[in-house]
């Protein structure tokens, strides 16, 4: 219609922009917490476990029997940091409070805690012990708790930088976590570099046909930057690449493919 390369590409990116700020307010606000409730959905099916379990702020809370128990980090390792026990009686009076630095599932349905520190509330006195280490039998297994965990590509921009704090003070590894939070950081951006990489196969006269090969090229360039952004992830976390790098890299590389199209149809 006359309309140069640029007032198109303007076109575009005004529609793109609220469109690229509703996604990330969708990854951000509203994915995060839908796949919590549906884990938890998942997970309320299980009557076998004889556990009540939920994920709250404060940490990963079970109730077996009478004891509660409040797990505040599960790494990605299923290395338990942050515990602490509430054991009752039958008279439903707290008897023995412990609280463990970590630990770790040794098998045969028991954890090995470290650093605890136990305090046994009598009727007359309470008695105060420490122990590097405790052996707790449970029915809890790692498979329940990864039920409860969102993978890090769902989790918000907040909880990803916690959760890389804390591997980081743990000595774990934490670049599929740092990926997830470049990921999620650019996200936006990549909505928008591929709205503009459709502009070249927008720009043709219908007459001269090719419309259904322009499509079916457009979605295979769709597809290979879905794709490759998987790919460079992964790799990333393999190799130990620099998490920016991974998640910048497809991005970087389209915006690239894009630029050059759009170029080449105006040199045309």
């Amino acid at each position: 219609s006359g309309m140069s390369l640029a007032r198109v590409a303007w076109s575009v990116l005004r529609v793109g922009i609220p469109l690229a700020a509703a996604t990330f307010l969708a990854g951000e606000y509203v994915a995060p917490p839908a796949e919590r409730i549906a884990q938890t959905v998942r997970s309320s099916g299980d009557a076998a476990t004889r556990v009540v379990a939920q994920q709250f702020a404060s940490g990963f809370w079970f109730k077996q029997d009478l004891t509660f128990v409040n797990i505040r980090t599960v790494l990605a390792d299923m290395t338990l940091s942050g515990v602490r026990m509430y054991e009752f009686g039958d008279d439903l009076r707290l008897k023995v409070v412990r609280v463990a630095q970590s630990g770790v599932f040794v098998g045969n349905g028991q954890w090995k805690l470290e650093n605890v520190r136990s305090t046994e509330i009598g009727a007359d006195a309470t008695r105060v012990t420490t122990a590097p280490v405790f052996m707790w039998t449970t029915v809890l297994r790692p498979s329940i708790l990864n039920v409860y965990q969102v993978t890090p590509e769902r989790l918000e921009l907040g909880t990803l930088y916690d959760n890389i704090r804390v591997l980081g003070n743990n000595a774990q590894k934490t670049s599929r976590f740092e990926i997830a939070f470049w990921n999620k950081v650019f996200y936006p951006l990549a909505v928008l570099v591929m709205m503009v990489l459709a502009l070249p196969f927008a720009h043709f006269q219908r007459r001269q046909g090719g419309v259904g090969f322009r499509i079916f090229v457009g979605t295979m360039i769709g597809l290979s930057f879905f794709l490759l952004g998987r790919l460079f992830s992964n790799l990333g976390v393999l190799n130990d690449w620099p998490p920016l790098f991974a998640a910048v890299f497809p991005l970087a590389l389209f915006t690239a493919i894009s630029m050059g199209m759009l170029w080449w149809i105006e040199r045309r």
